[in-house]
C-alpha cells in the first residue's frame, strides 16, 4: 500500500473520531439500553386520585367509587379510565438513556419542563417525571424525581399526559330510547309545539298528523347524545342561558322528565346545558337543528 494511500486512511480515521466525539458530546453520555426500569402497574380500584402537573395547569383525578371519577370537579369520560391504568400495566421495561443530568433540558425532562405523573391509594404513591416523545412517536422519556437517570419507554402513557381538561371530560348527554319516550315538547324562537305519542303514530297536540319517519330520527338523536365540546374560561363568561333560544323537553311514558335541555348561541357556536344544571355544553348549529327542529320537518304532507 502506497505512502499516499496510508495517509488517507489515516486522515479518513481522524475525521471519523473527531465527528464520533462531537456526536456523544451532543448525545450527552447516553448510555447503552437497559431493561432495568418499569412503571409500576396500578388499578383503578386501589387508586384514590391521579394528579397531572404541567407548567401551566393541574389536573386532578378524584375516584369516588361509586360516584365515578372526576376532574377538577367535572365528569371524567368513563372510558378513558380503564384505558390510562392499562397503558400503566402494558407499558414495557424502559430503556436508559441517560445519567447526565446536562441532558434533562434538551429532554425536556428537568424539574421546570417537566410533566408530572403522581397516582395515589391504598397507602402507596407512584411519581414520575414525564418529558418529551422520543425519536419513535411512541417513545417517551421518563425519569424519577430526585434521580439523574433517564429511561425511555415505549408506553401510550404520554397520551393521557398530553390530554386537556376538557379532553378528559364526559361528553355524554343522554341516553334515552325512543320507545321510552311519551311526549316531546319544543321552544323555538318563541314559537312552542307538542308531540304525543299516539295509540298507533305520533300527534301534534293540536291533532295534526306528522312524518312518522321525521319523528323517529328527530328521536333518534337523543339515543347516544354526545357533545361537540365545551366552553374555554372566556367563552364561558359571555355565556346565558336567561332567554334561550331553543329548548326541548322529552318527557317518558309516565310523565318523568327524560331531557331538558336549553339551547343559545354566543360567538358563532350554540351552547347547551340541562335545565337547572351548571355544566355548559358545546354543541354543532347543524347537531341543534335536529335538536330542536322546526315543526314544519315533522308535519306530515
Amino acid at each position: 500500500m502506497s505512502r499516499d494511500r496510508l495517509k488517507q486512511i489515516a486522515i479518513g480515521l481522524g475525521v471519523l473520531i473527531f465527528l464520533w466525539g462531537a456526536v456523544e458530546i451532543f448525545r450527552g453520555d447516553f448510555d447503552q439500553p437497559t431493561g432495568d426500569f418499569r412503571i409500576p402497574a396500578v388499578t383503578a380500584e386501589t387508586t384514590d386520585s391521579i394528579v397531572f402537573r404541567r407548567a401551566t395547569d393541574t389536573m386532578v383525578l378524584v375516584n369516588h367509587a361509586a360516584g365515578g371519577w372526576t376532574v377538577n370537579g367535572y365528569r371524567v369520560q368513563p372510558n378513558l379510565i380503564p384505558q390510562f391504568f392499562d397503558a400503566m400495566a402494558e407499558s414495557p421495561p424502559g430503556r436508559l438513556i441517560s445519567q447526565n443530568p446536562e441532558t434533562h433540558t434538551r429532554l425536556e425532562i428537568d424539574d421546570t419542563s417537566a410533566r408530572s405523573l403522581m397516582v395515589f391509594g391504598d397507602g402507596a404513591a407512584v411519581q414520575l417525571l414525564v418529558g418529551k416523545r422520543g425519536s419513535n412517536y411512541q417513545d417517551v422519556y421518563v425519569r424519577r424525581p430526585g434521580e439523574n437517570e433517564v429511561y425511555s419507554v415505549r408506553t401510550a402513557l404520554a397520551t393521557y399526559v398530553d390530554r386537556q381538561l376538557n379532553e378528559w371530560r364526559d361528553r355524554n348527554i343522554a341516553a334515552i330510547a325512543k320507545d321510552s319516550v311519551g311526549s316531546v315538547e319544543v321552544l323555538r324562537a318563541g314559537e312552542r309545539y307538542l308531540l304525543e305519542r299516539g295509540d298507533s303514530a305520533w300527534v301534534f297536540a293540536d291533532g295534526a298528523a306528522t312524518d312518522s319517519s321525521e319523528v323517529a330520527r328527530f328521536l333518534t338523536q337523543f339515543r347516544a347524545l354526545v357533545a361537540t365540546g365545551f366552553p374555554t374560561p372566556a367563552e364561558a363568561d359571555s355565556i346565558s342561558f336567561a332567554s334561550p333560544e331553543r329548548r326541548t323537553v322529552l318527557l317518558g311514558i309516565a310523565g318523568d322528565t327524560l331531557l331538558d335541555m336549553a339551547f343559545d348561541s354566543v360567538g358563532g357556536k350554540y351552547w347547551a346545558r340541562h335545565t337547572g344544571d351548571t355544566t355548559v355544553f358545546w354543541f354543532s348549529s347543524y347537531l341543534v337543528d335536529r335538536l330542536a327542529p322546526a315543526d314544519s320537518t315533522l308535519r306530515g304532507n
